[in-house]
């Protein structure tokens, strides 16, 4: 097996070559092989997501909780990481600071799978004026 990560290998391209691999499961320990300062901005905020997509997978929601407020520290702007953080308060029961992420996320920041999520979680909050608003900029 290659070593892991590849030199300069950027963080998504890891998740994606493991996952082709069979080796989903080790993605966690070969993101913690990284220098996070060194990584350009994209690929910071690429790691910061994968890292707390990796906590939630292994049901660690307060880990997955701080991992995304990290990687919007490092990276304000970042919308997969707004919208992850957001998933992360409804579980909490925080649905009015789930609204304050979702309602800074718009495609094609981030993906049409994730704006149909958040007009899912607004029907589900009887919120269907925030469930509209959401949906109305993927049918434009």
């Amino acid at each position: 097996m290659p070593s892991t990560p590849q030199p300069n290998e950027p963080p998504d391209a890891l998740a994606n070559r493991l996952h082709r691999e069979g080796r989903a499961g080790e993605l966690e320990a070969e993101l913690q092989k990284y220098s996070v300062a060194s990584l350009a901005p994209k690929d910071r905020e690429n790691y910061y997501h994968l890292w707390g997509i990796t906590a939630f997978q292994r049901q660690d929601r307060p880990e997955a909780f701080r991992r995304f407020k990290e990687g919007l520290e490092a990276c304000p702007d970042s919308q997969p990481l707004l919208f992850s953080l957001g998933q992360e308060y409804e579980h909490r029961r925080e649905i009015a600071r789930m609204f304050e992420c979702f309602d800074q996320c718009s495609f094609p920041n981030i993906p049409s799978a994730f704006v149909l999520a958040a007009g899912r979680y607004a029907y589900l909050w009887d919120r269907p004026d925030k469930g509209a608003q959401y949906l109305k900029g993927v049918s434009e």
